[in-house]
């Protein structure tokens, strides 16, 4: 994992850099003079990651294993920068990226018991009166 992130990290960097070559303003996560290599796979994974593997999960249930490997990496990150940070001082920090973190926690564990939310918030797809099972329903009742 820390050898694909620091990849993935030099890369943003690298396009950073050529932001500020050109001098134009550096996209988030990309500024090398910003960024805490830890923070910023933490908020990928938050940011970027999760929404896609959490909507990839509703779409083939088998994914559930990546998605549980994200959540763990995730979670690896938090503590890594929460061993980084002073408790004194951070305190308010440590505070916010541990609610982010049970927050991802609580959405893989609702997906994971099957409260996730269908499209456009019509309710669980895999709930008796999911969208899934009513679409189903319909074409169970024409076959007949």
């Amino acid at each position: 994992c820390k050898k694909w992130a620091t990849l993935v990290i030099q890369e943003f960097f690298a396009q950073g850099d050529r932001e500020k070559a050109e001098g134009l303003e550096v996209s988030p996560m990309m500024d090398r003079d910003k960024g805490n290599f830890e923070q910023m796979q933490f908020d990928f994974i938050d940011i970027i990651v999760a929404p896609l593997y959490l909507g990839l999960v509703d779409l083939f249930p088998g994914f559930g294993g990546a998605v549980q490997q994200m959540v763990s990496n995730a979670t690896n990150w938090k503590m890594h920068r929460v061993e980084a940070m002073s408790v004194s001082d951070d305190a308010e920090a440590i505070e916010k990226l541990e609610a982010r973190c049970a927050a991802l926690n609580a959405k893989w564990h609702a997906k994971e018991h099957g409260g996730q939310v269908g499209p456009l918030g019509t309710g669980s797809r895999r709930g008796p009166g999911s969208w899934i099972n009513k679409a189903n329903s319909k074409k169970g009742a024409e076959l007949k």
